[in-house]
């Protein structure tokens, strides 16, 4: 499954946080630390297991570990229509 950030999302990085402005629903989101980090790498669309690998090399943490933590992050931004998955 390939992730992608929603077009309907206007965001930018100030002081290493990232900001989100969803026009879908009209709130704001902050993303810091990995959250940020993570947000910049859907610079192009992604799957899972590439994004999961490229945070554990980054941050010295176990693929499986951070593919757990991924999943649930990556799923709080579905939930808010911030990013899609769709089929590769």
């Amino acid at each position: 499954m390939v992730i992608t950030r929603n077009p309907e999302a206007a965001w930018t990085e100030i002081e290493g946080s990232v900001f989100i402005l969803s026009l879908v629903n009209g709130r704001y989101y902050e993303l810091k630390g990995v959250g940020s980090y993570l947000w910049r790498a859907l610079d192009e669309p992604m799957d899972r297991s590439a994004l999961a690998s490229r945070v554990a090399a980054r941050y010295t943490v176990s693929f499986e570990q951070c593919e757990a933590d991924l999943d649930r992050f990556i799923d709080s931004l579905k939930a808010v229509q911030l990013v899609s998955e769709t089929a590769a």
